[in-house]
């Protein structure tokens, strides 16, 4: 005849909270990817009052013409240094290459009606084109 063992088996539960304890004594070491330093504080190009007016068409050609290009950010900053007044002077696309990018986005806009994601009229004619709407 076999003994009968008279340890018991620990149940289910009992194993799944030791192995759980375990697990969250050990702490994973953490290595990161990549280290993030802020190697300079930029000045960039600072206002603080501006005054712009419409663009036309002559801006535009004047913009392809500075810049080189028929759009894209090159060609926008163009239109910038067109089109605006910094603190009651008109600044030089060269010295506008140091603006920030954050103010960079909102002249540009301002300047076209258009953000990130372009106009409403824009956004809606993709997605009908798209079947979304």
């Amino acid at each position: 005849m076999k003994e009968q063992n008279n340890q018991q088996q620990p149940s289910v539960a009992e194993e799944t909270a030791k192995t759980t304890e375990q697990a969250s004594a050990v702490k994973p070491e953490y290595i990161p990817k990549y280290t993030v330093k802020k190697i300079k504080e930029t000045d960039g190009f600072q206002f603080k009052e501006l005054s712009y007016r419409e663009v036309v068409f002559e801006d535009m050609v004047a913009a392809q013409r500075i810049s080189g290009q028929s759009e894209g950010n090159q060609f926008n900053l163009a239109i910038i240094a067109l089109t605006c007044v910094f603190d009651g002077k008109t600044a030089a696309y060269e010295d506008l290459q140091k603006l920030k990018w954050g103010d960079f986005l909102e002249l540009r806009s301002l300047l076209t009606g258009c953000d990130w994601m372009g106009s409403e009229e824009q956004l809606s004619y993709s997605l009908g084109k798209l079947g979304l709407i």
